[in-house]
């Protein structure tokens, strides 16, 4: 996976998932990764998803398929989208910008370790 790739896979978990209480047992990290694939049009390792789920502050939960762990998420509705769409595409905050340029190095960095 590509840095801008993996960056519109953040953008697209960022957009797309909201954290909640509950773990949902719906789906694992495969099948999750499935939706942004398709979307985006990008190939994505089942361990790439889940470095960028964790970069995102979701937590791993175990199940039934080992490495393919469940997460504390619901799908965002359309309103939380435009919402997070308008708070992206606005930003001028350096802060925020220079940390998602570490997050995406370190990232990166991760997914080239042997």
């Amino acid at each position: 996976m590509k840095n801008n790739e993996f960056s519109i896979l953040i953008h697209w978990i960022g957009r797309n998932l909201t954290p909640t209480q509950q773990v949902n047992r719906e789906i694992t990290s495969y099948g999750l990764k499935e939706i942004p694939e398709k979307e985006l049009g990008i190939y994505i390792s089942n361990d790439e998803y889940k470095i960028a789920m964790t970069s995102m502050g979701y937590e791993e939960f175990l199940s039934e398929t080992p490495g393919n762990p469940y997460y504390k998420f619901k799908f965002a509705t359309n309103k939380q989208k435009i919402m997070h769409d308008e708070i992206f595409e606005n930003t001028t905050d350096k802060e925020l910008l220079f940390e998602v340029e570490l997050k995406k190095e370190y990232h990166a960095m991760q997914l080239n370790q042997p």
